[in-house]
């Protein structure tokens, strides 16, 4: 995949220059896994973005939607390729709604909905996998992500609330198949 090569080309690189030791291969391996996996969806963005002329708009949703999905999680494909895929088509569907979303009663709802689905399918899923310090984590995270889109709001900057708020949006939608996946498994070990 052109993902291992990329990583592999910098490695030798580094290797080849005296930056790390052929033994730290594994350790700067996963480490430039953190980087590209962190950095994909922006790359993505790019595109989407200039096309559809939100190109800074595009950038606040990721940042709300990059704090929230690394506490929060969600469905992930089996195949990276597959998750490259649907997430291009899914970053311009929100963009998408985004540019057509207008007037404050929306955007509230859309606030409301996300944080308590948030919480809720967080508390849910934690519960599932036996991890509680996760709910803490995730609860704390989406107040403070709530807070700034309520003070974006209150100020009177509905535009950019929204682009916070469909952030959040993403990580809520993204944590319903996990969610479904879970719960199968749950009846699957009771009947089992």
């Amino acid at each position: 995949m052109i993902k291992r090569r990329i990583i592999n080309t910098v490695l030798e690189w580094l290797s080849k220059n005296k930056a790390i030791k052929r033994s730290e291969y594994d350790k700067y391996s996963y480490i430039l896994e953190i980087v590209w996996i962190m950095t994909i969806p922006f790359i993505m963005m790019i595109p989407i973005s200039f096309i559809a002329q939100v190109t800074y708009e595009g950038f606040v949703l990721l940042i709300s939607f990059s704090l929230l999905r690394r506490v929060c999680g969600g469905y992930h494909f089996a195949k990276e390729g597959t998750c490259y895929i649907v997430s291009f088509f899914f970053l311009i569907d929100i963009i998408l709604i985004g540019k057509m979303v207008n007037g404050r009663g929306i955007i509230l709802v859309l606030l409301v909905l996300s944080f308590v689905s948030i919480c809720s399918v967080s508390v849910i899923l934690a519960k599932l996998q036996n991890n509680y310090k996760k709910i803490v984590d995730i609860i704390l995270l989406n107040l403070i992500i709530g807070i700034i889109e309520l003070v974006f709001l209150l100020s009177g900057n509905d535009y950019l609330a929204k682009w916070v708020i469909l952030g959040s949006v993403m990580t809520a939608i993204l944590q319903y198949p996990l969610i479904i996946y879970e719960i199968i498994l749950w009846f699957r070990k009771i009947f089992k």
